[in-house]
């Protein structure tokens, strides 16, 4: 079921099932995240099975280094990690994968 999550108390949570729903497939597109239960629940999908990938952005303000570790350390979990074809481009998943969540 496709909703809009817009409270932000309320992104977490719908981040957190939409993860745990994922049987074979999970496609996302990141910005940043500092949130290591986030990244527990990618490692635990990728340890049921499920084909986790990521496009990543290239640049966030702040973020340059944060971003080769988190890449990094998505990777090292045993998730595809690709960034955004141009540093400019940011938030466009559907350029490389149309995203979804294959149950």
């Amino acid at each position: 079921m496709d909703r809009l999550v817009l409270a932000p108390a309320a992104r977490r949570d719908a981040v957190v099932q939409l993860i745990r729903s994922a049987g074979r497939t999970l496609t996302m597109s990141m910005f940043r995240c500092d949130d290591f239960s986030i990244v527990d629940e990618l490692a635990a999908a990728v340890k049921r099975g499920v084909q986790v990938r990521i496009l990543i952005t290239q640049r966030a303000r702040g973020w340059r280094e944060k971003l080769k570790d988190l890449t990094a350390l998505l990777r090292s979990l045993g998730a595809d990690v690709r960034p955004y074809e141009s540093p400019v481009v940011k938030y466009h998943a559907s350029t490389w994968w149309r995203t979804r969540v294959l149950l």
